[in-house]
């Protein structure tokens, strides 16, 4: 049984520009590996599953970000709103400090109006 290795962030940058260096040199040369074969050649030299690498790389394509920094924004944002007063009666003036955060900053994500919403 293998030991689970850390998995922090310089390490997960490492591994996904290792991928994306092997698929930008493919393209250089013309060649046609598949991302299987690529992950496997990272599996041997991380030490890491390929399920997890590819895992890994499919989040940063999707979000454009390390896996670990999503997961310390998730665990920011969990712990903000545990501070937070929840009710299930929203109230207007609920409603009306939405619409001035909306109105203000129309190019919020949602996790960014909860947090104005919060303060």
């Amino acid at each position: 049984m293998r030991s689970k290795k850390h998995c922090g962030k310089r390490f997960q940058e490492v591994c996904i520009e290792f991928i994306e260096s092997e698929i930008v040199r493919d393209e250089i040369r013309e060649e046609s590996r598949s991302l299987e074969t690529i992950l496997q050649f990272a599996t041997a030299r991380y030490q890491v599953s390929s399920s997890q690498l590819r895992r890994w790389y499919n989040h940063y394509i999707e979000w454009g970000e390390y896996p670990c920094e999503t997961r310390a924004k998730k665990q920011k944002f969990n712990q903000l709103s545990k501070q937070w007063k929840r009710t299930k009666v929203v109230s207007e003036s609920i409603v009306s400090t939405l619409r001035d955060i909306v109105e203000e900053s129309p190019e919020f994500y949602i996790d960014e109006i909860a947090e104005e919403l919060s303060k």
